[in-house]
């Protein structure tokens, strides 16, 4: 396993290139491998020729887990991404963030708008933009010592979900605990990348993609049918999509390749 030093903690990584990448980042309670690997992108890249790089965030995966959710300010947080790129020498990067990775994404692109010459965001949309604290049950639901009494039912399904990465129950409560500002439309409305929002018709958790998508200047939306949360990244239809955004050359029979681990999570 490689990895590198942040903010004092152990980021575990994959990186092919060591160049100017397509950065992968991860949602809440997901890891690079089950986010990434499983669903056939790294294979997908390898195929292709393609530069890229993933990393766990702080909390997930083979990455350190402090159980303080004053180690999961934002601030800290994206740090990692572009201590992440600058550990790889890398100036400029395509990110493709899914989750919270994507809501993270969207921090970077605003805060370090020179890091980045595209992007794509993946399971976000128009419930992002409600004003709703869920942070609480989230929190509750995956330290509740039996899943049975979690009665929110998106706790309930994160709860379920980070059972099946074998997730640190604790370091991700303390993530999720973490204060996060609303984000900033008006700054969302000062990136100049190409960027497309992404989600799947069956993602319930996200909503659409277009409310989000017009608030950033030329954005494109899409919608994937038949797609959900967590099964997106595998969908071949995505993967074309963002092949096709990012000018990608790919195999388009190897769109339709996913490993074993893949399929069993659809």
């Amino acid at each position: 396993m490689a990895s590198f030093t942040s903010n004092g903690l152990k980021i575990a990584f994959n990186a092919v290139g060591y160049g100017d990448p397509v950065l992968f980042l991860h949602g809440f309670a997901a890891n690079r491998g089950q986010a990434w690997r499983a669903s056939g992108w790294f294979d997908l890249f390898d195929k292709a020729g393609i530069d890229y790089a993933a990393m766990d965030h702080r909390g997930h995966g083979e990455s350190d887990k402090p159980h303080d959710p004053e180690a999961y300010k934002l601030d800290t947080m994206l740090s990692d991404i572009i201590n992440f790129l600058d550990y790889l020498k890398a100036k400029q990067a395509v990110i493709i963030g899914h989750s919270m990775g994507a809501m993270l994404t969207m921090r970077l692109l605003t805060a370090y708008p020179d890091r980045f010459k595209a992007a794509v965001l993946v399971g976000v949309g128009s419930r992002m933009l409600e004003k709703r604290d869920d942070r609480k049950a989230m929190a509750e639901g995956m330290t509740a010592s039996d899943p049975k009494t979690i009665k929110d039912e998106q706790a309930l399904s994160f709860r379920a979900f980070a059972e099946s990465t074998g997730s640190d129950m604790q370091a991700l409560a303390a993530c999720i605990s973490a204060r996060r500002e609303p984000l900033d439309e008006q700054a969302l409305a000062k990136i100049k990348i190409p960027v497309m929002v992404i989600t799947g018709s069956d993602d319930d958790l996200s909503g659409a993609p277009e409310k989000l998508a017009a608030l950033i200047s030329g954005a494109k939306a899409v919608t994937v049918e038949g797609a959900s949360h967590h099964t997106i990244m595998g969908d071949p239809d995505f993967k074309l999509e963002v092949a096709r955004f990012l000018g990608l050359r790919v195999n388009p029979s190897a769109l339709q390749e996913e490993d074993e681990e893949a399929r069993w999570k659809r």
